[in-house]
């Protein structure tokens, strides 16, 4: 028999009101709780429920929070002072509170869950792993309560960005956002991350040019990399305490490829997994590259005159010929209704893409280059198999980023290695699940008589 556990553990954090804020708890018990983990959403979140009645205690079993259902939501109110036209924090007598919030904002959690089970001795053991560490960024005010949780973007959200600040490369900029953080947070207080930078030598856009970025006055770190998303393409995200940025988005010297799902047994019914062959999807992309171009006319200062333009190559898979076709899209190339037959679009099953080229503007690459970029970016996508997600246990543990190996009995040609592009856990009284979506077809075989099945 297993039995699921979870660990949640609160560090509070000081804040100008309650200096002397800073107790550490664990709650082995709630009623509900929800991970949501995947580079496309930039920010990884967490959701907490507890029950309408809860006592938590601390040293020398003395409670420290109670709920019955009609009490404050958190012992201590708000924590924010009175002022006049705010509201008083009141005690559930309603005596005027003096004690700190026990969960506010800002405050450090990690939430770790796994199964107790007998190992085949028969002695008591676990499985369990960390599987999320956040921030509470919001506290609800109704009942039973709900915290909510973000990753180290809740950092980068409330850290100002140094307008004076000017960068002609990705990597600086991206550093400079790091420090800017680490000094706003963790040299402050000890108690939050010390976060870092993904700079590895086969990272594409470690030196991406970014020419002139308009940065306007009162954004935040978190907003600059927005504006990088939608004027580039470039996607951030947290990897633990490291921030990723750009391509390439995963990373195979930290991926797990051992976890096996199999369909009619680890795999609940009625997955959202569709099989289906490479033709009956229409795959394009857009490429593109920043550069910049030097005029003939000079400044008053005798400085050649620049301007900033852009390379796009459109590529796409021809289902009628079997092959890849492109076309310079800064030619005007008209395309006939044929080949824009081919073109993703708004079309039913469909997937167009738009990738950024890492480059330096002043050494543009050729159309032929950009071509071959968004060609070998689409062959990732080209395959016949699973697309889509399916729920399974809590066990096997699986990050987005891993590579799941799903194994068909029955259709044993159908057995094939997926990357994990997102993941969504679920755990509480009900048991612990997660959703694992998939992104795309490793070119891995999966022969069936090396599958174990991971059952507890």
């Amino acid at each position: 028999m297993i039995r699921p556990f979870v660990d949640i553990n609160f560090q509070q954090i000081p804040t100008p009101l309650y200096k002397q804020r800073d107790y550490n708890f664990d709650i082995d018990f709630v009623t509900s709780y929800r991970i949501s983990s995947g580079w496309e959403s930039k920010t990884d979140k967490a959701t907490i429920e507890f029950p309408k009645n809860i006592v938590i205690k601390g040293e020398d079993n003395v409670p420290i929070f109670k709920m019955s259902g009609a009490s404050n939501v958190v012992l201590g109110g708000s924590g924010i002072p009175y002022t006049s036209g705010v509201i008083e924090n009141i005690d559930s007598k309603g005596e005027p509170n003096k004690n700190a919030p026990l969960i506010m904002r800002g405050d450090v959690v990690t939430i770790s869950d796994g199964y107790y089970f007998k190992n085949e001795a028969g002695q008591d053991t676990n499985v369990g792993a960390l599987q999320f560490k956040g921030f509470v960024s919001s506290v609800g005010s109704k009942i039973p309560i709900e915290i909510e949780l973000e990753d180290n973007f809740y950092l980068l959200k409330r850290t100002p960005f140094d307008k004076t600040f000017w960068s002609d490369t990705l990597l600086n900029l991206i550093v400079h956002v790091v420090e800017l953080v680490n000094e706003n947070f963790n040299a402050k207080n000890s108690l939050y991350p010390l976060i870092k930078v993904y700079d590895k030598p086969d990272n594409l856009t470690a030196q991406f040019s970014l020419g002139y970025l308009d940065i306007d006055a009162g954004m935040s770190c978190c907003m600059v990399l927005e504006k990088l998303k939608s004027l580039c393409n470039l996607d951030s995200f947290f990897n633990e305490d490291v921030l990723h940025f750009g391509f390439p988005i995963y990373d195979e010297d930290t991926a797990i490829s051992k976890n096996f799902f199999e369909i009619g047994n680890n795999i609940f019914d009625d997955p959202d997994l569709t099989y289906k062959n490479k033709d009956d999807f229409i795959l394009s992309a857009i490429v593109t590259c920043s550069v910049i171009e030097t005029s003939s006319k000079s400044t008053f200062d005798g400085v050649s005159k620049t301007k900033k333009s852009r390379l796009s190559v459109l590529v796409w898979w021809d289902s009628l010929t079997q092959d890849f076709k492109f076309i310079n899209q800064n030619k005007g190339t008209s395309l006939s209704q044929l080949q824009k037959g081919n073109l993703a679009g708004d079309q039913e099953g469909g997937n167009m893409f738009k990738w950024p080229f890492p480059a330096s503007p002043t050494n543009p690459p050729s159309i032929q280059t950009l071509a071959n970029y968004g060609i070998n970016q689409l062959k990732k996508y080209l395959y016949t198999g699973f697309r889509g997600s399916f729920k399974t246990f809590g066990y096997p543990f699986v990050n987005w980023n891993d590579n799941v190996n799903i194994v068909d009995k029955t259709f044993t040609d159908r057995n094939g290695q997926y990357k994990v592009k997102k993941t969504a856990r679920e755990g509480g009284m009900d048991g612990i699940t997660q959703e694992i979506f998939l992104d795309f077809k490793q070119q891995v075989s999966v022969p069936i008589d090396t599958v174990q099945i991971f059952m507890l």
